[in-house]
């Protein structure tokens, strides 16, 4: 367990020690700090060296293949990822065996049956989760996060103790499972444990959940690079970060690290394929560091939201600039995407402004915002009170929310 400076600055030196000179990004900022694998910087030197942003890693994959600098060059990965944003993303070890810990940790077992509900296409979650519940030693029913019916049903005759995914879907199985066994008569699954984050604003609806259907909702975290890294005890109090994360926070603008209890989450991971050094994740976040209840040592991070121009939305990270790729794709003069929380779901409303609106086609418009965007909008609405070029990512949900 990593908890004391010194421990920090042991782990610290190892992970130089290891990728200094075959990884190019972190070799280059090391360096640009005066330090290699043979002069590593202890705890307190580490805030010299320069922070690498999550928001920098387009331009970087653009002027450098696949992984901007940041992977091992000539690394062959298992799998390879594209994550919203245009981002590649190759699959770690390392993170599989984490989340294998946590799903552990919190309350899967070898011989559960765990409905997978991330998706398996383009982003890490379900590939991820699946190979951390194999590794646990459980049955994956990779149920992907649409046909709710079907995934019931399959739920239901598959006999499905967990969960992981969102706590929206989750609720929707739920419900899909209540009125199978009240029309057909089947058995309901023993469904006892469940992770269901990737979804913010969704604390109201776990706790739902668990008094409904009376099963252990537990929040994590993470993010595509670094994978699940944070997990909810039982005391609800904010998620625990994985004993391997070594963190900062700093000023979301300057980048300088703060002494405060709220800033922009950095990270410092090790793994083979990407290993992430003062990763800036563009996370607002709040760190407690107090002993919990539960009796964890790790500090605990409660996620406030995105500093930049983005926003986590159905476990999906929504760019400003996805937004803007979308409206110049469709010929439009100003659009607006407002972000809400209905019905325990978030909600996507996309509010347009065009020069011919009996031109559009609004088929064609949702078309166009899927593969742009990667999500599904719930409502097209004309708007004209838009001004001319006002094109925006507008999140107005509020945690709490039903």
């Amino acid at each position: 367990m990593v908890n004391t400076q010194v421990q920090r600055t042991q782990a610290l030196a190892r992970l130089v020690q290891r990728h200094h000179g075959r990884v190019p990004d972190l070799t280059a900022r090391l360096e640009a700090a005066g330090f290699s694998a043979d002069n590593p910087p202890d705890w307190t030197a580490l805030a010299r060296v320069p922070v690498r942003a999550k928001a920098e890693l387009p331009e970087l994959q653009r002027r450098v293949p696949d992984f901007g600098g940041l992977a091992p060059t000539g690394l062959v990965p298992g799998a390879m990822f594209w994550s919203p944003g245009g981002l590649r993303e190759p699959m770690v070890a390392a993170a599989v065996a984490r989340l294998a810990q946590l799903l552990e940790d919190a309350g899967l077992r070898a011989g559960d049956r765990v409905a997978n509900g991330f998706a398996y296409h383009f982003t890490p979650a379900g590939l991820l989760c699946h190979a951390a519940l194999e590794r646990l030693g459980a049955t994956v029913l990779p149920i992907g996060p649409q046909q709710t019916a079907l995934a019931a049903e399959f739920m239901v005759h598959a006999g499905a103790t967990g969960f992981v995914g969102t706590a929206s879907h989750l609720k929707a199985l739920m419900e899909a499972i209540d009125a199978l066994v009240a029309t057909q008569g089947l058995p309901r699954p023993a469904l006892r444990c469940a992770l269901a984050g990737a979804e913010p604003f969704a604390s109201t609806l776990r706790d739902e959940i668990r008094q409904r259907w009376g099963i252990a909702c537990r929040d994590f975290y993470g993010n595509a690079e670094g994978g699940v890294f944070a997990l909810e005890c039982g005391q609800h109090r904010g998620l625990h970060l994985h004993p391997d994360v070594l963190w900062e926070l700093l000023d979301p603008v300057t980048h300088e690290r703060v002494d405060g209890a709220v800033g922009e989450l950095a990270i410092t991971l090790d793994a083979d394929e990407l290993p992430l050094l003062r990763f800036a994740t563009g996370d607002l976040v709040r760190i407690d560091a107090a002993p919990c209840a539960c009796g964890r040592e790790t500090a605990r991070v409660t996620v406030l939201g995105r500093t930049a121009d983005s926003a986590r939305v159905r476990a999906m990270l929504l760019h400003a600039s996805q937004v803007k790729a979308f409206a110049q794709a469709a010929g439009l003069a100003a659009c607006r995407v407002v972000l809400t929380r209905q019905a325990g779901r978030d909600h996507i409303e996309v509010r347009w402004r065009s020069e011919q609106p009996a031109a559009v086609d609004e088929e064609r418009l949702a078309a166009q915002f899927r593969d742009h965007c990667r999500l599904r909008a719930d409502v097209f609405q004309a708007d004209d009170g838009l001004a001319l070029q006002d094109i925006a990512l507008s999140d107005e949900r509020q945690d709490g929310q039903p």
